[in-house]
């Protein structure tokens, strides 16, 4: 829910060992190391992302080789979410992802954006839905990042995007705290800066009551569009 303003029965196998990475010790500061296993300790980074430590070095190791043999220059979002995209896929076909990080209830979500003038006049306003999600702050990322990406398309200028969700602030604030959005939290401030003068700013939820209501639509009545002229929907709320 955003606002835009112009002035997103298997049997279960052995987790990957971690004496597969250690090869890593060889290239990497032993510090360093040190770092990214102790940091896998750490309740607060969530079940999901512990459980994708494997995969997050062999991804590490790869863009090592990469960076030595063929001279390509890895970029840090792209080596994280290939490795999340890798685990998360791994870890549900053998039942080992757990139902606090993917449940039938947050599988599914709704997203919609509204841009108006300077003088409140609604100018374009789109839906849309999103699958196969893990968190809410994943879908405010993903919905955060597709308005953006949409300002961009529509050419338009001097954006002030309003969005409500603490969660995805708090992941666009400190990304390094937040691997397993780390990507999104990418393209969010990418397509932000593809548009000239723009900005984002955490609102009270009530500020995007229309847009919030334009998202619930999605989930519970499978409607999507986009729009320029104002719909019954914005006139009564």
């Amino acid at each position: 829910m955003l606002s835009a303003r112009s002035n997103p029965s298997y049997k279960k196998k052995p987790y990957p060992s971690y004496q597969k990475y250690d090869r890593v010790r060889q290239v990497i500061a032993e510090e360093d190391v040190n770092l990214v296993l102790n940091t896998n300790q750490k309740q607060s980074i969530g079940e999901s992302v512990r459980l994708a430590f494997p995969w997050i070095l062999w991804q590490i190791w790869k863009a090592r080789n990469k960076f030595c043999f063929e001279r390509v220059i890895p970029v840090s979002s792209v080596v994280v979410s290939t490795a999340m995209d890798e685990a998360v896929l791994w870890l549900k076909l053998h039942g080992d992802l757990g139902e606090s990080s993917i449940t039938p209830q947050t599988d599914h979500g709704g997203a919609s954006w509204i841009v108006r003038d300077s003088f409140g006049k609604v100018m374009f306003h789109s839906r849309r839905s999103f699958n196969d999600i893990t968190s809410a702050v994943q879908a405010d990322l993903m919905a955060v990042s597709w308005s953006a990406a949409a300002m961009a398309d529509l050419k338009l200028r001097n954006i002030m995007f309003e969005f409500s969700s603490a969660g995805a602030a708090e992941a666009l604030e400190s990304p390094s705290l937040f691997p397993s959005s780390y990507y999104l939290c990418y393209e969010v401030f990418r397509f932000i800066h593809m548009i000239p003068r723009s900005s984002l700013q955490l609102v009270p939820v009530s500020c995007n009551s229309t847009a919030s209501a334009i998202a619930l639509s999605v989930t519970r009545d499978n409607r999507w569009y986009l729009c320029r002229v104002t719909p019954q929907l914005l006139q009564l709320l």
